[in-house]
C-alpha cells in the first residue's frame, strides 16, 4: 500500500503550486516517528520552510523560529531532508504561473475574499496535472500498489476535486490509472498526518524554483536545498503550466465548444 501526501504554497510570487512525495506506508510509518524525535529534540512544534527562511532586516530570525542562529535552522533542515530522502519514493508537483492563467482565462471573477469563481481555479487545475504526473509514474515504473491520497485541507476548489475523485473511484476503469484505493483530507498541523509536512517541504521548494527561474529576470541560480532534494527519477513528474500551455488550453476549449483538455494529454479536465 502507499499513500500519497500533498499540499499548496504560493506566496507573493504569481506561482501556485502542489506537490508532494508518495512511499510506502511502512516508510511514511518510520518517516513518523523519525520526524516527531527530530521535532521534540529542537523543540519545534513542525517543521515550516518558509518560516525557516523569515528574517528581519537585520538578519535575524524571527517569527515561528525566533532567535534561531543560522547554524541551528541549517542543522534542522539537514535532518528533515536526511529523513525526507531516506522515506520518499517519488517526489511530484504541478506548478502554474498565475498571472499566465488570470491572462488566457480572463472570464475569472473574484470574490472579496478572494476566494476564486469560475473555470479557472487553481487548486482543480494543479491536482488534474498532478494525478496525471501519478498515472504517468504508474505506467512507466508499473507500479501496482494501491494508493491513498491525502490532501491539505482548506484551498479553494478542494470541493471540485472531492467530486471528482468521488466519481473516479466508483468506476474501477478510472480508479486503476491512478491506482486509487481511497482519500482524504487532513491538516498538517494534526499529528496523525504530520507527514503532510514533507508534502509542505516539497511544495515551498518547488514553489520558490520556479519563482527564481519563471518569474525573476534574469534567472537565479536553483536554491541548495531544492538541489539536495530533486533527483533525476522525479524530473519527469515535476512540471510547470507555462504561457505555452495556456496558448493550447485555450485553443482545446474553444475546439471543443467550452469543453477544457489538458494541453498535455487531450483528456477532459475536471
Amino acid at each position: 500500500m502507499l499513500t500519497a501526501y500533498m499540499d499548496v504554497s504560493r506566496g507573493p510570487e504569481p506561482v501556485y503550486v502542489l506537490a508532494g512525495y508518495i512511499a510506502t506506508v511502512g516508510h511514511w510509518n518510520r518517516f513518523r516517528t523519525e520526524w516527531l524525535r527530530m521535532l521534540a529534540e529542537y523543540d519545534a512544534p513542525l517543521f515550516s520552510p518558509a518560516d525557516l527562511d523569515l528574517k528581519d532586516k537585520n538578519g535575524n530570525r524571527i517569527g515561528l523560529y525566533k532567535g534561531w542562529s543560522d547554524e541551528k535552522a541549517l542543522a534542522f533542515q539537514q535532518r528533515a531532508f536526511s529523513i525526507i530522502k531516506r522515506r520518499r519514493r517519488v517526489a511530484i508537483s504541478s506548478s502554474i504561473l498565475t498571472d499566465q492563467m488570470h491572462l488566457h482565462f480572463a472570464w475569472m471573477k473574484k470574490k472579496k475574499d478572494d476566494r476564486q469563481e469560475g473555470l479557472a481555479r487553481f487548486y482543480v487545475h494543479a491536482t488534474k496535472a498532478f494525478l496525471e504526473h501519478v498515472r504517468n509514474w504508474i505506467k512507466r515504473y508499473r507500479v501496482k500498489d494501491p494508493i491513498h491520497y491525502v490532501f491539505e485541507r482548506g484551498d479553494e476548489g478542494y470541493d471540485e476535486i472531492n467530486s471528482a475523485l468521488g466519481h473516479i473511484i466508483k468506476d474501477p476503469k478510472q480508479s486503476a490509472l491512478f491506482n486509487l484505493a481511497s482519500y482524504t483530507n487532513a491538516n498538517k498541523k494534526d499529528h496523525c498526518f504530520i507527514q503532510l509536512q514533507a508534502a509542505g517541504i516539497w511544495a515551498y521548494e518547488v514553489y520558490k524554483h520556479v519563482a527564481n527561474q519563471f518569474v525573476t529576470t534574469p534567472p537565479i541560480e536553483p536554491r541548495a536545498s531544492f538541489k539536495v532534494l530533486m533527483r533525476k527519477y522525479d524530473e519527469p513528474f515535476n512540471t510547470v503550466y507555462t504561457k505555452t500551455d495556456f496558448d493550447n488550453l485555450v485553443e482545446a476549449y474553444r475546439k471543443q465548444g467550452g469543453t477544457l483538455l489538458d494541453p498535455r494529454t487531450g483528456t477532459q479536465i475536471f
